[in-house]
């Protein structure tokens, strides 16, 4: 069976109900990740390893066949013939984002591979910190 694992993200203000929460998770077999001390280290884990987004979107195709496109699925195959090691669609519904994921060293061939393939590429950064109160 595979472990269940969780990534909370909450209000600073939380701080100890979370703490509990997590241990308790814990204690019951289950992976946590918080997004204070261990994000910058569960991001590189993550991403370090794009089997785990390659395996979330074959999921979500089985289950829901109607996520994808023949152009989504194109765009996805440039991406991994320059590179890419996993994508995936994200956000709402609708509106035709797409993930990549792939070595550093390739990143500018897969964004060019992409963009000619008629996408439009979008830079992003992760938060290390989450949302702080000024």
């Amino acid at each position: 069976m595979t472990k269940q694992r969780v990534f909370i993200s909450y209000s600073r203000e939380d701080r100890y109900f979370v703490d509990q929460l997590s241990k308790d998770l814990r204690l019951g077999g289950v992976v946590v990740w918080q997004d204070t001390n261990e994000i910058s280290t569960t991001i590189r884990e993550l991403l370090a390893s794009s089997r785990q987004i390659a395996e979330e979107w074959e999921n979500r195709k089985r289950l829901s066949p109607g996520v994808t496109t023949p152009a989504i699925e194109r765009l996805i195959a440039r991406a991994a013939q320059a590179g890419a090691t996993a994508a995936k669609v994200c956000g709402a519904g609708g509106g035709g984002c797409l993930f990549c994921y792939g070595p550093p060293e390739r990143r500018g061939d897969i964004a060019e591979a992409l963009a000619a393939g008629g996408a439009t590429i979008l830079d992003f950064t992760f938060e290390q910190h989450g949302l702080l109160r000024g």
